[in-house]
Parts: C-alpha cells; sequence; structure tokens
C-alpha cells in the first residue's frame, strides 16, 4: 500500500524484466537462500583454491565478497520491507525516513529518485499551508513551463502528441489555477 515500496518494486521487476505481481518478500527471500548457497560454494571454492595454492583464490576471493555483498544488501531490503510493512507508532516515521537515505547507492538513478523524492514528501509535510502552496504554484509553474516545451516542439514537428499535450497542459492550468486560488483564500 505504500506507493515508494510499489515503485522499488515496479523499477526493480521492470529491471528484472520480472512480473511486477511477484510478492517482493518471496523475492526477496528466494534471493536470500540462493545467495547463501552461493557464497558456501564459492566459500568451499576459495579454501580449496588457497589450500592448492592457485592462482585463482584471488579471483574467488573477490567472488565471495561480492556475493557477501549481494547478500547483506537482501537482507537488509528484506529487513526494511518487514519492518514497513509491520504499523509503526506515530514518533517512529522521521527517523524511518531519515535511513533509508543513508543506505541509498547514489549511482542508481532510481533509488536517488527515490530518496529525493521521499526527502521531499518528508520536508514537504512539515510545511505550514501556505508555504506547501506556495511551493505547489512554484512547482505547478515549472511543469506547466516544461510542458509548453514540449507542446511547442510537438506542433513543431506535427507530431501525434499534440493533442494530449494540450490535454495535459490544460488540467496543468487547471491544477495551479486551483492552487492559486486556495493560496489567497489563506
Amino acid at each position: 500500500s505504500d506507493p515508494i515500496q510499489a515503485a522499488i518494486a515496479r523499477a526493480q521487476a521492470k529491471r528484472s524484466g520480472k512480473s511486477v505481481d511477484e510478492d517482493p518478500k518471496a523475492k526477496l527471500e528466494k534471493d536470500i537462500a540462493t545467495f547463501s548457497k552461493r557464497l558456501a560454494a564459492s566459500e568451499d571454492k576459495l579454501q580449496a583454491a588457497v589450500a592448492e595454492g592457485s592462482d585463482k583464490a584471488d579471483a574467488f576471493k573477490a567472488s565471495v565478497e561480492k556475493i557477501g555483498e549481494k547478500l547483506e544488501k537482501a537482507k537488509a531490503e528484506l529487513a526494511q520491507l518487514s519492518a514497513s510493512e509491520t504499523p509503526a507508532p506515530e514518533a517512529a516515521p522521521e527517523p524511518e525516513a531519515a535511513a533509508p537515505a543513508a543506505e541509498v547507492d547514489m549511482n542508481d538513478p532510481i533509488q536517488a529518485a527515490i530518496a529525493r523524492a521521499q526527502a521531499k514528501r518528508a520536508s514537504s509535510d512539515n510545511l505550514d499551508p501556505k508555504a506547501k502552496l506556495t511551493s505547489d504554484v512554484a512547482s505547478l509553474q515549472k511543469r506547466i513551463d516544461k510542458a509548453d516545451v514540449k507542446l511547442q516542439k510537438a506542433k513543431d514537428e506535427g507530431a501525434d502528441t499534440v493533442e494530449i499535450l494540450e490535454t495535459s497542459m490544460q488540467k496543468l492550468k487547471d491544477k495551479l489555477a486551483s492552487a492559486q486560488q486556495e493560496l489567497s483564500e489563506l
């Protein structure tokens, strides 16, 4: 039911080519079991290579480290998913919101975007209504400006998307007018 977790699940499913309907918890549990087996096998191979004095020992060591990292990441994701499914007391959301940002791999654009969205949501929840509406108006104006550029480009190119973009533009302008009206009433 959490839109952030749903977005993470969709992104991961899209990236892995699997169905979005697959239970993320079951997938993580399956991944943990797989990584555990692979880690045990790699550790055995590493020990055998070291005992034989094989030149492949470094490669096996790197493999053990990489699989260990994947295993720890999967365990952390499962713990985070389990924690998000458990109802938390009202005082807990702030630390919970801060924790994922610290664990986010900023080299992953999806995770970085989600972290930014979470931070933005957390900061907007703390704003007074007037400041939030002011922020919404500014955000809507940016979206309208971007949509206008796309619309003009589509018109210049004679693209099929002109009608859709015009409809989107009108919806954005309606939202902007509504937000400005609410702001003026405060």
